[in-house]
């Protein structure tokens, strides 16, 4: 009988032990793929941007002077130096 026990604590231990190789295997390849989406689009809720005011700018309900006063505030609110060049005023 102990030969016979230990046949199928060994079908145990190869099965489970395949098991937990695969689910490694699993999860890694998942770990690497997270958050990548396929769309390529940016997305809507990061918020990096450092001067969302731009966008206005670019779509033109802004002028190139309200988009400069509203860096220079950003930038005393944050307490940050701009990252950015300095927009031309056109101010002389």
């Amino acid at each position: 009988m102990d030969g016979l026990s230990a046949s199928w604590t060994m079908w145990v231990v190869l099965i489970v032990g395949t098991a937990a190789f695969w689910a490694v295997i699993f999860l890694a390849v998942r770990a690497l793929f997270v958050g990548r989406g396929t769309s390529g689009s940016p997305d809507p809720d990061d918020s990096r941007d450092p001067d969302p005011h731009l966008e206005r700018l670019a779509r033109g309900e802004i002028t190139v002077e309200e988009s400069a006063d509203l860096s220079d505030e950003i930038d005393d609110v944050t307490g940050q130096p701009a990252s950015r060049p300095p927009l031309s005023r056109g101010r002389s």
